[in-house]
Order: structure tokens, then C-alpha cells, then sequence
């Protein structure tokens, strides 16, 4: 443990001098907590995922091991299935299938698979209140893909 920071996965192979700096091997840094991967991974984190939407919680994807080959398997509970339901093995393992701007994750479009058109959509939701032809709105209303 280093300063109530238990050393797991990587961090148990990296050398002292990865985080305690000279003069005196002081950490510049202080983690909020033991998930707390942005702390010290800012650079990391703005290199990768800067402009893409998402959150600094980074175990949610990623393990104390590696960075890489993060898995999206949570991806059902925390925004939208994509591995279960209507929408299980629909999509082409490709996040660019409904995000269609590059590193933007907070940007996506139903309308790549849902052809829906506009017109017809405007007169099937003309009571709904709140209603756009928007993607995100779409999914305020569809939080699970069902047409109910």
C-alpha cells in the first residue's frame, strides 16, 4: 500500500520511481480513492478520451491490468443494450454503427439502422409531448429500444 493506495494489477510491477518523485519521493499526485485511475492517468485519459464523452471512471471499461482491450459488456446497464434484447447482435461490434462522430461517445444516431422517416415519425408522435426527430430524444422515450 502506498499512502492508502493499494497497489494492484500494473501498479505492482511499476517501479517506485513511477510515482514517488524526487527531491524526497513525495507522489505529486493525491487519488480520491482506490478507483481514482485519473489521479495519476490525466494525461492518459485526455490523450484517449478527451472530447469523447466518457466518464473518469475507468474500471467501468478498463481493469487495474491493462488500459487495453477495454470491454463495453457494461455497456446494457450503464447506457443503452447493445448485447441483449432487440438490439443483441444487430450491431457490427463497431461503435461507429450509432456513434458517428469520431471520439465523440455523447454523439450517436438510431437512424443509421432505424430509417424512420421524418414525416411519418412527426405524425405518429404528433401528441407526444417533448417530441424531436433527435436521437437523443428518441432515447429519453426508448431508453431500451422498444417501441413502447
Amino acid at each position: 500500500t502506498a499512502n492508502g493506495f493499494a497497489l494492484l494489477g500494473a501498479h505492482v510491477r511499476a517501479t517506485c520511481d513511477r510515482c514517488h518523485l524526487p527531491p524526497g519521493g513525495t507522489v505529486p499526485w493525491q487519488a480520491a480513492g482506490q478507483d481514482d485511475c485519473v489521479a495519476c492517468h490525466q494525461t492518459d485519459y485526455d490523450r484517449e478520451h478527451t472530447g469523447s464523452g466518457f466518464q473518469t471512471t475507468c474500471l467501468a471499461c478498463h481493469t487495474h491490468d491493462t488500459f487495453t482491450g477495454a470491454d463495453f459488456r457494461d455497456h446494457d446497464a450503464q447506457f443503452f443494450p447493445i448485447y441483449s434484447g432487440n438490439h443483441a447482435n444487430k450491431w457490427a461490434n463497431d461503435c461507429g454503427t450509432c456513434h458517428t462522430v469520431t471520439n465523440d461517445f455523447k454523439a450517436f444516431t438510431c437512424l443509421s439502422c432505424h430509417e424512420h422517416r421524418q414525416s411519418a415519425m412527426d405524425d405518429k408522435h404528433q401528441n407526444e409531448p417533448g417530441y424531436a426527430y433527435q436521437s437523443s430524444v428518441c432515447l429519453s422515450c426508448h431508453p431500451d429500444g422498444r417501441k413502447e
